[in-house]
């Protein structure tokens, strides 16, 4: 079985940084990174954290229907 890589880099300027949590999430929900961003900055704001903080993301996927999963072992 042969898997194909796709690189992808939804940062507007296709920077290498820290927003790969925004990244993620835009490329799967095929919103774009700044909405995400925007809202990410938004409820981090109103939980005091960072936009990429575990807390914030995951009340961000769970506020929009989805549940993160840890990545397999294997």
């Amino acid at each position: 079985m042969i898997n194909n890589f796709e690189k992808i880099n939804l940062n507007p300027k296709e920077l290498k940084t820290n927003d790969c949590v925004i990244r993620a999430i835009a490329y799967a929900i095929h919103d774009s990174w700044e909405n995400v961003y925007q809202d990410l900055c938004e409820l981090g704001l109103k939980l005091k954290r960072m936009p990429n903080d575990k807390k914030v993301f995951e009340k961000y996927l769970d506020k929009i229907g989805w549940y993160k999963h840890k990545q397999p072992r294997k």
